[in-house]
């Protein structure tokens, strides 16, 4: 279909049309230029850009807050990397500056050269972009899922990145409406802090968004906050998982997302933060929340219940914990694992020491004093230190001193031991004597503590517990099948600041073999191992544990080694 048009009564143009596109395009047979822009209509559109990616007939006309193809330095990027036409379509292809602009259309082809497995994937990822912004219907209520699978498909794989960076660009240069322009803006916000643009494209998109951050409306706003997301992604490195749509509120509308972190006494706090908080930089805020002088030696845990799942590193993005907590939620609701109200109540973060040191208690800090407390009670009560009768009585009588202070009939009625039996008793011994018993013994060693402050109750339960030789451990369950005859496929690591341990599991954490550093050698880890080669320059043996923790173990084996290093040079 052709038809002929005279513009300005100097250059003969005929205007085609293209099927595949289903779009009009105009070609001058005496100059062989061809465009996608009626002739004579270049006045609507700035910066020579003109007609959609699409081939459609849209009238792209320039708005207030709209990105100017010529200023974006993007152009340059998209002739060197974009996708070439075929040479039959050379004449009907669109400019760069056109590919660079809004369109309310799908795309059929990527804007980069992909695979044939990428590039149905590049379509869709349009298809959200569109969905989300509202330049195309669609029946989902959920908009917020869009945005959830726009950011999937960038961390699912690296080649798609580029190309939803400059999706969205595109989406936001010369979009005549301005909701959705908004939602484009929002959308470049959230997909900065989770992936980062090639080296390529990286100063082209910085300059993209520099040139939009100098507006003083929604739009600039939106660009400096991608500027700042984009930096903390360049610094800490991409996310692992989506974001979840707590998350993706507390981006768009601006507001800190609240995190509760747990204790080992069962008590917890809420906390402000920032979406692209570290671990490091979470277990900082609660030092602050906590009075603690200095956190170093604690880390942020993953629990699964009362079961330790693992530490995070100190550079892990802590929201990245929330988005496969929910995946693991999902999977186990759809296998009826757990029942619809178990969802979100099943994972919790929990910030506790991870390297605990003999000298480390220190006077002038009581908030790090009670944190040691705190651990030394929790691994007393569930029978990971072990202890005599007479200490158990002891240190009992010290957690009440601690918690209520000095004995008082009225505030310490009968039964308010023996009724709360398992606050104040070792599991392994707890059925050794009547509650009644325990009550009457500990109540004595209670009274005889009068005028005793808390901090010093504290420090004597401390020194009672450093009496045994798991203390300050950690324990990690491995299977082992070869390494030690006799034993069973299921036991314990422990690594405290004496030694490597292996132990039996369960209430008596009998020993199999312990080797202190002096005789442990090297340590190493796999994805689904730990091993360690201990004894002496003339005779060696390696022992190897089947654990997904063995980096974390590989750190604790470091840490306290470095310790001891650190100690020897003290003293020299």
């Amino acid at each position: 279909k052709k038809k002929k048009m005279k513009n300005d009564a100097v250059d003969e143009w005929i205007e085609y049309y293209d099927p595949q596109n289903q779009a009009s395009y105009y070609h001058n047979h005496a100059t062989g230029e061809t465009r996608w822009v009626k002739p004579g209509d270049e006045h609507l559109y700035e910066s020579g850009s003109e007609g959609s990616d699409s081939g459609g007939e849209e009238e792209s006309t320039s708005h207030g807050n709209n990105s100017n193809v010529s200023s974006l330095g993007l152009l340059s990027y998209a002739k060197t990397n974009f996708r070439k036409p075929k040479e039959r379509a050379l004449k009907k292809a669109r400019s760069y500056e056109e590919r660079l602009c809004w369109q309310n259309e799908p795309i059929t082809k990527p804007l980069h050269p992909l695979s044939k497995r990428l590039t149905p994937e590049a379509v869709k990822a349009y298809s959200c972009i569109l969905y989300y912004m509202g330049d195309a219907q669609t029946s989902e209520p959920n908009l917020i899922s869009f945005a959830i699978s726009l950011c999937e498909k960038a961390l699912a794989d690296e080649a798609l990145v580029n190309e939803i960076f400059c999706q969205l660009c595109k989406q936001t240069t010369q979009n005549p409406n301005q909701p959705s322009l908004v939602k484009g803006w929002q959308l470049i916000a959230l997909l900065c802090g989770c992936v980062e643009p090639s080296r390529q494209l990286l100063p082209h998109f910085q300059d993209y968004l520099k040139s939009n951050a100098d507006k003083q409306d929604e739009i600039g706003e939106l660009a400096k906050l991608s500027q700042q997301r984009l930096e903390l992604t360049l610094s800490i490195g991409p996310r692992k998982l989506q974001p979840l749509k707590p998350e993706i509120d507390s981006i768009f509308n601006k507001t800190p997302l609240i995190i509760r972190v747990s204790f080992l006494d069962d008590t917890h706090t809420a906390l402000k933060i920032n979406t692209s908080l570290t671990s490091r930089e979470f277990c900082n805020l609660v030092k602050d929340k906590k009075s603690l002088k200095n956190a170093t030696n604690f880390s942020l845990f993953e629990y699964l219940g009362s079961v330790e799942i693992r530490v995070l590193k100190d550079d892990e993005q802590i929201l990245d914990s929330l988005s496969r907590w929910a995946l693991s939620d999902e999977r186990a609701l759809k296998k009826k694992e757990i029942k619809p109200e178990e969802v979100g109540t099943r994972f919790r973060f929990v910030f506790k020491p991870r390297l605990i040191l003999p000298s480390m208690e220190d006077v002038d800090d009581p908030a790090f004093i009670n944190f040691l407390y705190i651990h030394a009670v929790f691994n007393t009560l569930c029978g990971n230190y072990s202890c005599s009768d007479d200490d158990a009585i002891r240190m009992a009588a010290l957690q009440l001193q601690v918690s209520v202070g000095d004995y008082q009939v009225s505030k310490n009625p009968a039964g308010f031991v023996s009724n709360n039996l398992d606050k104040y008793v070792p599991t392994p011994i707890l059925t050794t004597r009547s509650p009644d018993d325990w009550e009457k013994i500990i109540v004595e060693a209670y009274k005889r503590l009068e005028g005793r402050k808390a901090l010093d109750a504290k420090l004597e339960y401390l020194a009672f517990v450093k009496k045994s030789p798991l203390y300050g451990a950690s324990f990690f369950f491995v299977s082992q099948k070869q390494q030690f005859a006799d034993m069973p496929e299921n036991i314990l690591v422990v690594i405290n600041h004496e030694c490597v341990q292996f132990v039996r599991s369960g209430m008596s954490k009998g020993k199999i073999a312990a080797f202190p550093y002096s005789e442990v050698l090297s340590w190493g880890y796999t994805d689904s191992t730990f091993s360690v080669i201990v004894g002496n320059q003339e005779k060696q043996h390696k022992i190897k544990v089947e654990t997904k923790r063995g980096e974390e173990m590989c750190g604790l084996c470091r840490g306290y080694v470095d310790s001891i290093i650190q100690g020897i040079s003290q003293q020299s």
